[in-house]
């Protein structure tokens, strides 16, 4: 079961579906985090650029840009993170297979 603009591929690894965006939808994704991200803070630099002064403005967005940096960073560290913990949750096929666990699917 897949959305629009997204297909199933078959994992190699193990043969269990996984889903990939198409290319339009990841161009369409990347327009919109742009847009959220960078669009509406582009109206007001001039603005505060004019109220700050060119050297001031410039070291404002400076450091904005720095702390900005660091945070996206910290969301980069945090889902590696979480992914890691749900991997170590979840048992793996060769371990399921060597413990002898079967896995009959009734529905």
């Amino acid at each position: 079961m897949t959305g629009i603009g997204y297909k199933s591929i078959s994992s190699s690894a193990n043969g269990v579906p996984l889903i990939r965006p198409s290319v339009f939808r990841q161009v369409t994704d990347f327009a919109n985090v742009f847009k959220a991200f960078i669009g509406t803070n582009w109206i007001g630099l001039p603005f505060a650029f004019k109220q700050s002064g060119i050297v001031l403005g410039m070291i404002g967005v400076l450091v904005i840009a720095l702390i900005t940096d660091h945070c996206c960073q910290l969301i980069i560290k945090c889902k590696k993170a979480a992914v890691q913990i749900i991997l170590d949750t979840v048992p793996q096929s060769k371990d399921v297979e060597a413990s002898g666990y079967k896995y009959n699917r009734t529905s």
